[in-house]
């Protein structure tokens, strides 16, 4: 089931929300500075936790063009006891509701689920090489992730709605994009 995608050059949705270490989080206050917002699906998938890692390894670098947010589908206990101890250098939102998910038009869709599956190695590095173990589902198991990139004025730069569970947008694409803005005097 899709939400209406947000499209680029839109202003982002702003929102208020609490962080999983009980900050808040205004996105309105982070004009100014460009945003990677990251939609997982919930704490115990595999999948996720697998892209969690690649952005807590690549984080140093990421930081210095980006402020990274993750949000997660679910509740704060899930994810205290399934990422807590990673050492997750960014602020993570809990978000049982779905309220930023909706109001990102983040879908959830069956087919997507099981076309995900059809990347054998990428599941099967999440499963079984990465060290995360799975717990028990705590959201809406059909969520497919997406990543937005939002720029000093609040406008969506970089709209990815994944094709299946395992797509977020690959780092690479990040620096591509900011090398473009660099390019076209934006950045």
């Amino acid at each position: 089931m899709s939400g209406n995608r947000l499209q680029e050059l839109e202003k982002a949705p702003l929102f208020k929300a609490k962080t999983l270490n009980g900050d808040t989080l205004d996105l309105g206050q982070l004009y100014g500075h460009k945003v990677l917002l990251v939609f997982f699906r919930y704490a115990t998938c595999p999948l996720c936790n697998l892209r969690a890692e690649e952005l807590r390894r690549e984080y140093e670098s990421l930081r210095r063009d980006y402020i990274v947010i993750g949000v997660f589908q679910s509740d704060p206990e899930y994810i205290r006891e399934y990422i807590g101890s990673r050492g997750i250098p960014f602020p993570i939102i809990p978000d049982p509701e779905g309220d930023l998910y909706r109001m990102y038009g983040v879908e959830h869709s069956w087919w997507k689920l099981w076309l995900g599956f059809r990347r054998v190695k990428t599941v099967f590095n999440a499963f079984f090489r990465n060290g995360w173990r799975p717990g028990p589902v705590d959201g809406v198991i059909s969520r497919i992730p997406a990543d937005f990139l939002i720029d000093e004025f609040g406008r969506l730069m970089l709209c990815h709605y994944g094709s299946d569970i395992t797509d977020h947008v690959p780092l690479a694409r990040l620096s591509e994009r900011l090398e473009e803005d660099r390019i076209l005097g934006l950045a």
